[in-house]
């Protein structure tokens, strides 16, 4: 990446999380719309819509999930929720913090406006704690819901 282009997206964290979305919102797209990706195919606009309403994590759906699509499709659609609720941002925060690479500063104030943080050393604490508290939960639903 450019380093003027690195540097604006760094110096505007609004603008990074919405291009987040955005690309985000459009590999979904693409992938939606391989062929192995449904039984009978989709359409461009409706690969779309599933994908901006997974990301958005809004539930609206143009197609049956359970019925219309295949086994990859609908991984697509969970990964696309989870990206859209936990943050792209967010998202890209733990994988650094994962792979023990730490944040640099500039995107620690990117992410420190983006969670309504303070300091910058809260900012890593909170992400541990948002990616933590998201597995936990959806564990104990998995569990419920298989029980069920």
């Amino acid at each position: 990446m450019p380093k003027s282009l690195s540097q604006f997206l760094v110096k505007r964290p609004i603008t990074s999380l919405s291009l987040g979305f955005l690309i985000t919102i459009l590999i979904g797209t693409i992938l939606l719309l391989l062929p192995w990706a449904t039984h009978r195919g989709i359409s461009f606009i409706d690969a779309l819509f599933t994908a901006t309403s997974a990301t958005c994590v809004t539930g609206l759906v143009v197609k049956n999930t359970g019925i219309d699509f295949t086994f990859f499709g609908q991984i697509v659609i969970l990964f696309l929720i989870q990206l859209g609720g936990l943050g792209i941002m967010t998202g890209a925060a733990f994988v650094y913090l994962f792979l023990k690479k730490g944040i640099g500063i500039r995107a620690g104030l990117g992410l420190k406006t983006i969670l309504g943080k303070e300091y910058i050393t809260e900012v890593r604490s909170t992400i541990k704690f948002i990616v933590k508290s998201t597995l936990l939960i959806e564990t104990i639903g998995t569990i419920l819901l298989f029980i069920w």
